[in-house]
């Protein structure tokens, strides 16, 4: 439903959604007529409400201008649980047919099923081998207490790579730096492992799935955290030298870091791989590595372990961004006073649900959007062009100069090159011709930029390019 169409005289929306079924006449099909077929109200993450209406009442509230949209629910039936029915092992696929279940319980007795997972609750009944043959001879594992809970040498091996509790020996620990890859248990829970086993420091190393994302831990331990590539030269380091050696020392603040800032490995990166002329994300807020204020009746690691206290501490989190997005909306405000977010979701819903609005315009390609940025694919194609329109939201009079910039693999024209807005709200057109270079695609990703400038303000659209099969 529209939320704002709710008229004044209903106190709730409930009472304004039971009236809208009421004076469409809609009932159900029961035999109870008192039956109301009003049955819920959504009202946090939506407005709008659930109903039992068959297809012609359906159809009837859609005629309503204040429903945007009808949705029927989907009936889901419950899986059996009887695994060779489900798996079609008896008559459906003919796999098992003509055989019974205790020759298919027969069949499976040598399988060998191994479960890693660090959720794993190994006194669960799932676990439970009663009425289980024993281990086949084949198996070269241990057993423990019952439940298939074996590992090899090469699974004790991994558990010590990212050092696992437990899994770390004294005797081959104590005194030196340890390296932990990144991964599967907390970073914080690594320097725990490694001090309790009696080592001095720990280097943090990120492998292939966190790639070069270094986040600011408060370690029980002199720690380092370091990207793939420099922690794949450590390892290399200590595979092939006896007598490896390792010094952990504070060099200062480091200043002016390039590239900077760097979207966080479990955050919306980009490229968009499904819309790869559209590009993403359009907003960033600061997510990892935030310093904020810290209780102080808890360690900065967040260790039970962790008796240390500060005010401060250095976190990641979404939620934490939360506030710089609301300076850049407050500072966006300030700028443009007459924007306003709920003029902005009306138009959007104007938009999008007014009848007889004619969408069968259609672009080559979803480059061709009237997009803040630009991302050129070059695929079999060397030369891309893309027409935007700019709106003046300043002066009178305005005049805006471009610059283009990208890298020298690629040639960049922008016609005009001068744009001359007489008033406020004029809208002009310019045109912007990609040309990849011969040779070019080496690199397969590059950046820069088209800025409409003046004496008072500076409009920048960021340019990503991306050679695919070139």
């Amino acid at each position: 439903m529209k939320d704002h169409d709710k008229p004044t005289v209903y106190p709730t929306h409930h009472d304004w959604y039971s009236s809208t079924l009421q004076s469409l006449s809609i009932s159900t099909d029961s035999d109870d007529s008192d039956s109301d077929p009003f049955l819920y109200s959504y009202t946090t993450a939506y407005n709008g409400f659930a109903a039992s209406l068959n297809d012609q009442q359906a159809k009837t509230l859609l005629q309503n201008d204040a429903v945007l949209g009808i949705y029927e629910d989907t009936l889901y039936h419950l899986h059996t649980t009887r695994t060779p029915q489900f798996l079609g092992l008896e008559t459906q696929t003919g796999l098992w047919e003509g055989h019974r279940t205790q020759e298919l319980d027969q069949a499976s007795h040598d399988v060998i099923i191994g479960v890693l997972d660090t959720g794993v609750w190994p006194e669960s009944l799932s676990f439970n081998d009663a009425g289980l043959p024993q281990i086949p001879t084949r198996w070269r594992g241990a057993c423990e207490n019952a439940p298939d809970f074996n590992s090899s040498g090469s699974n004790s091996n991994q558990s010590a790579s990212i050092c696992l509790a437990g899994s770390l020996k004294p005797d081959l620990v104590r005194g030196k730096v340890v390296i932990c890859d990144r991964g599967i248990n907390a970073r914080v829970e690594k320097g725990k492992v490694v001090k309790e086993a009696g080592g001095i420091g720990m280097i943090l190393a990120n492998t292939v799935a966190s790639g070069e994302e270094l986040v600011a831990d408060s370690h029980l331990l002199p720690a380092v955290a370091v990207g793939r590539l420099v922690g794949d030269e450590i390892r290399e380091y200590v595979s092939s030298d006896p007598n490896p050696t390792a010094v952990l020392s504070f060099g200062g603040t480091v200043l002016n870091i390039r590239p900077s800032p760097v979207v966080a490995a479990f955050s919306s990166r980009g490229p968009n791989m499904i819309t790869k002329e559209i590009l993403k994300p359009d907003v960033i807020g600061p997510g990892v590595n935030i310093l904020a204020g810290w209780s102080e009746a808890v360690g900065p690691s967040g260790l039970v372990e962790d008796t240390r206290k500060t005010q401060f501490n250095i976190m990641s989190g979404t939620s934490m961004s939360c506030p710089h997005i609301s300076g850049l909306a407050a500072l966006l405000k300030a700028a443009h006073p007459t924007w306003s977010p709920s003029a902005i979701k009306s138009a959007l819903m104007t938009t999008a649900y007014r009848r007889g609005v004619n969408c069968t315009r259609k672009f080559s390609n979803p480059g061709q959007l009237n997009y803040p940025s630009f991302s050129i694919v070059f695929s079999s194609k060397r030369v891309v062009r893309y027409t935007r329109i700019l709106t003046n939201v300043g002066e009178a009079g305005s005049i805006y100069n471009v610059v283009a910039d990208g890298p020298s693999t690629v040639g960049i024209t922008v016609k005009p090159s001068r744009l001359v807005f007489e008033k406020v709200g004029e809208r002009k057109r310019y045109t912007v011709t990609f040309v990849s270079k011969k040779g070019a695609g080496a690199v397969k990703n590059e950046f820069g930029s088209i800025l409409w400038s003046n004496a008072q303000h500076q409009v920048r659209s960021p340019v990503a390019f991306a050679w695919t099969d070139l």
